[in-house]
């Protein structure tokens, strides 16, 4: 589960800072997330639906697993494809790749690169993720990735 609250984290983001933009809100938000600590308001101000009340239910414990990106490092994003049906919903279909250090003890460090597609609604003329869905997934690692440690 930790692993895929991770992803979905680190799936979040654009081309453009501007947060009045589908993308430039992904890009604000993902950067935050994965070079900063942020607390469970900063994740409400940008969320909505399925991805607001994911975070909700989460524990103390597990919310402080969810935003622990300490191992991550260099993410970036390609954006592939910008779909909106309309002037308040939007669907962005996208790349992000990044490092993930692992323990130094089995020294397993891998890269990752994930195609996802990230579901955005305007909400009080502000965009907000609503969703986030996998696509496909690619670990690249010299030595066997231990999918099964925890920490």
């Amino acid at each position: 589960m930790r692993s895929l609250l991770l992803i979905t984290l680190l799936s979040l983001f654009g081309c453009s800072k501007d947060i009045k933009t589908p993308e430039g809100l992904l890009t604000k938000f993902t950067e935050d997330i994965t070079t900063k600590n942020m607390d469970r308001d900063y994740f409400y101000q940008f969320t909505t639906g399925k991805m607001k009340e994911s975070i909700e239910k989460l524990s103390e414990q597990e919310f402080e697993e969810y935003r622990n990106f300490s191992r991550v490092n260099d993410t970036k994003i390609d954006i592939l494809k910008k779909l909106c049906s309309s002037d308040t919903k939007c669907a962005l279909t996208y790349v992000i790749k990044y490092d993930y250090k692992a323990s130094e003890k089995d020294g397993s460090d891998f890269k990752s690169e994930v195609k996802k597609v990230a579901n955005l609604v305007k909400v009080e003329d502000k965009w907000k993720i609503e969703d986030v869905s996998n696509i496909k997934t690619y670990h690249e690692s010299v030595e066997p990735i231990n999918a099964l440690e925890d920490k």
